[in-house]
C-alpha cells in the first residue's frame, strides 16, 4: 500500500515476531475491503523497546515499566481506493483506545519531513508535531530522557491519560507515582 513504509516494519508484520510480554504488547490491525477482500487499510504500534534498550534502559524497563507506558506508532497505511473516508484515522482511533484501556500513557510516532500533508492529519488525531529535528523529552522520576531525531524526521506525541502533558518539546507526568 505504501512503498514508503519501511522494510523492517513490513517484515515484523509477515513474520508475525513477539516480544517478551513484560516489554509491552504490540498491535496490528488490518481493514479489509468488504467487497473485493482486499487489505485496504493497516495501523501497527508497539512499545519503543529497541529505543529505550539502545538509551541503556533495559534493565529500568523492566523495574519502571516504561515499556508498558509508551507505545510507538509505527506504520499508518491506507491504499489509494479507500482514502479520504476516514479509515486512516478509525485505525490510529482504535489504537489509541486500545493502548488506554491496557494503561499506556503516551504514543509516541515519527513522520517523514518529506511528506509534510501528514503534520495536519496526526494534529487532527490529536498529537503534537514536533519541528523537524527537534527531540523529544521525556521527564521520568529518575531523570530526563531524551528521544533524540533525525533532521529528515518529526516526532509525534499524544498523551493518553490526563496525568500525563506535553508542553514544549516536554512529555511530564509519565510513570507518576512510581
Amino acid at each position: 500500500m505504501d512503498t514508503a513504509m519501511p522494510w523492517e516494519i513490513i517484515y515484523r508484520m509477515r513474520a508475525g515476531r513477539r516480544m517478551p510480554a513484560e516489554l509491552g504488547a504490540a498491535t496490528l490491525l488490518l481493514a479489509q475491503d468488504r467487497q473485493t477482500g482486499k487489505i485496504v487499510g493497516l495501523a501497527h504500534a508497539a512499545p519503543p523497546v529497541q529505543w529505550l534498550t539502545e538509551a541503556g534502559l533495559e534493565r529500568p524497563l523492566r523495574r519502571l515499566g516504561l515499556a508498558k507506558a509508551l507505545v510507538e506508532l509505527e506504520a499508518v497505511s491506507v491504499a489509494d481506493s479507500a482514502r479520504g473516508q476516514g479509515l486512516g484515522h478509525y485505525l490510529v482511533d482504535t489504537l489509541v483506545r486500545t493502548y488506554t484501556r491496557q494503561g499506556y500513557q503516551a504514543m509516541l510516532g515519527g513522520i517523514h519531513t518529506h511528506k509534510p500533508h501528514l503534520k495536519p492529519y496526526y494534529e487532527a488525531d490529536g498529537f503534537h508535531v514536533l519541528e523537524p529535528g527537534a527531540p523529544l523529552d521525556l521527564q521520568l522520576p529518575v531523570g530526563l530522557l531524551r528521544y533524540p531525531a533525525d533532521p529528515s524526521m518529526r516526532h509525534l506525541v499524544r498523551p493518553l491519560t490526563g496525568h500525563v502533558a506535553y508542553h514544549h518539546g516536554v512529555v511530564t507526568g509519565l510513570l507518576a507515582g512510581t
